[in-house]
C-alpha cells in the first residue's frame, strides 16, 4: 500500500521568483542554493500557478525562460487549476477588490492543494490599507504564507 505524501509543498508567487532569481540570489553566485531549488522543483516540492507563469512571461528574460522550461519539462510544476480554484480566486477579487493578477489564484490554488505560499510581499494593514496583499488573502483562506528565508529555514538549507 502506498503511503500518503506528507511532504510540505510550496507555491511560489511572482515576486518570490523575481526575488530569488533576479534581485537577491542570482544563480551564478548562489550555486548551492540553486541546486537545492532545482532539486525541490524536480521533486515536486516547489510549484507555481499558470497566472504566475503568465505574469513572468510579460518580460522576456532569463527568469521567464527558466520558468517556461520548468513548466514544459517537469510534470506537476504547475499546480493544476480547477473550477473551484477559479471560483475562489474570482470571489477574492470581488470581495476584496484585489487586482485580477496572480495573487488570488496563488492563494486559491494553495488552499485547494494544501500548499504553503512563498512570497516577498508583506501583509497589508487591512482594512485600513487597501487592497489586501497576498499574505492577507492567504490569511483569509487559512493558508500559510512565508518568505524565502523562512523557506530556507524550514528546508534546513544552508549555503
Amino acid at each position: 500500500m502506498n503511503e500518503p505524501d506528507t511532504r510540505t509543498r510550496y507555491c511560489f508567487d511572482t515576486n518570490a521568483w523575481i526575488d530569488i532569481f533576479r534581485r537577491k540570489f542570482p544563480r551564478k553566485t548562489f550555486v548551492t542554493l540553486w541546486q537545492k531549488v532545482e532539486q525541490a522543483v524536480n521533486d515536486g516540492e516547489i510549484v507555481t500557478v499558470d497566472a504566475v507563469v503568465m505574469e513572468l512571461g510579460k518580460q522576456e528574460d532569463d527568469l521567464s525562460a527558466w520558468i517556461k522550461q520548468q513548466r514544459d519539462q517537469i510534470q506537476g510544476f504547475i499546480a493544476l487549476s480547477s473550477d473551484d480554484i477559479q471560483r475562489q480566486a474570482t470571489d477574492l477579487i470581488r470581495q476584496y477588490a484585489v487586482k485580477s493578477d496572480a495573487d488570488p489564484f496563488v492563494a486559491a490554488a494553495a488552499k485547494a492543494h494544501r500548499l504553503v505560499v512563498v512570497s516577498g510581499e508583506k501583509r497589508a494593514d487591512y482594512p485600513r490599507e487597501k487592497p489586501p496583499k497576498l499574505p492577507n488573502l492567504c490569511e483569509f483562506l487559512g493558508v500559510r504564507c512565508i518568505g524565502l528565508l523562512e523557506l530556507f529555514d524550514e528546508k534546513n538549507w544552508t549555503f
